[in-house]
């Protein structure tokens, strides 16, 4: 690990560094269970896409549900948390597309 990111994760909220903990967490899930992967940017922008498309639409569940439970906001955060680790999923394979 390079200083600068020492430094980067040095600086880190607990609250930071766990969202990045469960990114890498799902990024490990979602390769696990869905071994292949686009081999073009396209269609991985797709699935990017996609994962940001659950994530508008669990925003928009917490905004509009008017819900008391935290359900929504689970959701929302996991949506989130997904949607990250498709992004990494992406960049990963940028090398080869």
């Amino acid at each position: 690990m390079t200083d600068a990111q020492k430094n980067f994760f040095e600086g880190m909220t607990e609250e930071q560094k766990d969202f990045f903990a469960a990114v890498l967490e799902e990024l490990s899930r979602a390769e696990e269970k869905h071994k292949g992967w686009p081999e073009d940017a396209v269609h991985a922008a797709s699935i990017l896409n996609e994962e940001a498309g659950k994530l508008t639409q669990a925003c928009n569940d917490y905004k509009f549900c008017n819900s008391t439970a935290n359900a929504p906001y689970d959701r929302m955060n996991k949506k989130a948390v997904s949607t990250a680790a498709m992004a990494l999923r992406l960049w990963h394979g940028m090398g080869t597309y």
